[in-house]
């Protein structure tokens, strides 16, 4: 696990957008009500940063492996690649090698939310009745950073996450 990236996640989330332009579109849009956190997509249809891994996208400062894709909102680009690439899943193998980390723990940080759990990991405690336990690390079902609702719950999933890998050794 590269642990300096992992964490720049949570500092991406915690500063906000690094471009002064995109800070004040963003927080217009957010008390506009048009934007917020949304693990659901990558960046809002305005541009700005949505989930985890837009926010850190979004920082040039932080990292220089990836921009904001501009044609879709839910994928990013390499940042040397053309205007017309395809994009990059979070999934994707240069992705896994930029924070060192497998697809699952990269899902575990990343996933959208499904809109019904269909995990099969005990401790759940899933059904149909929306009684899901939103911040089980295990379930990718209920989204990346344990289902995080919010920026500040998220960091806090991305600070145990690494603590946690730090214990075990990776």
């Amino acid at each position: 696990m590269h642990k300096e990236r992992v964490l720049n996640l949570a500092r991406a989330l915690e500063e906000g957008p690094q471009d002064k332009a995109a800070l004040q579109k963003f927080f217009k849009n957010f008390l506009g009500r048009e934007t917020h956190f949304d693990m659901s997509k990558v960046t809002h249809p305005c541009g700005t940063p949505a989930c985890v891994w837009g926010h850190y996208v979004a920082r040039g400062d932080l990292q220089q492996t990836f921009k904001p894709h501009p044609e879709s909102a839910m994928s990013v680009a390499l940042a040397e690649a053309p205007p017309d690439a395809f994009g990059v899943y979070y999934g994707a193998q240069v992705v896994r090698d930029h924070f060192g980390l497998s697809l699952e723990d990269l899902e575990r940080l990343f996933a959208a939310p499904h809109d019904a759990c269909n995990c099969e990991d005990d401790a759940c405690n899933c059904d149909d009745d929306d009684d899901h336990d939103h911040h089980n690390p295990n379930c990718i079902w209920h989204g990346g950073c344990g289902g995080a609702e919010t920026p500040e719950e998220a960091v806090a999933y991305i600070r145990a996450f690494v603590a946690k890998r730090e214990a075990e050794g990776q």
